[in-house]
């Protein structure tokens, strides 16, 4: 074999094996960063299809991002009450990414798929911490009404309703509230069978905000009371749409 067609058959053989490692590399390339070959099979469809998703890739691109930004607190906040939520919210982050590169890159079939795919998996974050929510809320409202019932019981054994120290309009009050508090619980639990696992937590956190402003007004000694909100301090946090830090308390 002469000397040339050695050369042409090396060349022909490291130019066969460069293009198949591109190929292999591209394949194995992070979601969203393949090449444009690549992405144009994945994002093949009907122009309806193309259509349908294009939109829905839109609409969840801002809202997902709101979504996060909320499980974030949330997770900040009770996260070591649902088990595994910080890597699912990491992998919703990580998902959403992705997503987002191929909603730029005009590729809305995959984006639009894979948009629904995080909703689906933020639903069920939401889901896991209703339920903690729920809980959350109940707790501390039967903790209320022990407290209120102790304090009524009291007034009425040492006969004080008509003193100047009653605590007749104290005791009022807290029962408006506990009403509106059960009000939002109710409310929450329609939320949950409804599957509004996001609108839930909405109503859970009055009902938590209320618990603890009238276990607050009820508690006369003040070194108690700001224990009492020191201790719930998570909770008032995280109404306020912020992540608790223990700094906060002091």
């Amino acid at each position: 074999m002469s000397y040339l067609k050695i050369l042409t058959a090396t060349l022909l053989l490291i130019n066969t094996s460069y293009y198949a490692q591109a190929k292999e590399s591209d394949s194995s390339a992070k979601p969203g960063m393949e090449s444009r070959e690549e992405l144009d099979k994945k994002n093949q469809a009907t122009y309806l299809e193309k259509s349908h998703y294009r939109e829905i890739s839109f609409v969840f691109k801002d809202r997902l991002i709101q979504d996060i930004r909320s499980l974030a607190i949330i997770v900040g906040n009770f996260g070591k009450d649902v088990a595994g939520s910080e890597q699912s919210l990491e992998k919703i982050r990580n998902d959403y990414q992705a997503a987002v590169r191929y909603h730029y890159r005009r590729a809305y079939i995959v984006s639009g798929k894979s948009m629904l795919d995080i909703y689906k998996d933020v639903d069920g974050l939401y889901k896991q911490f209703a339920l903690v929510y729920e809980k959350q809320a109940d707790e501390l409202l039967i903790q209320t009404v022990d407290q209120l019932t102790n304090i009524e019981q009291k007034e009425i054994e040492e006969r004080k309703a008509e003193n100047r120290d009653s605590r007749f309009r104290d005791i009022e009050e807290a029962k408006f509230k506990l009403k509106i508090a059960y009000f939002q619980m109710a409310r929450g639990d329609e939320m949950i069978k409804d599957r509004r696992y996001a609108d839930s937590l909405t109503h859970f956190r009055l009902a938590k905000g209320f618990a603890i402003k009238t276990l607050s007004d009820l508690e006369l000694d003040e070194t108690k009371k700001k224990e009492l909100i020191d201790k719930n301090g998570s909770h008032l946090a995280d109404n306020r749409n912020l992540t608790f830090k223990k700094d906060d308390s002091k």
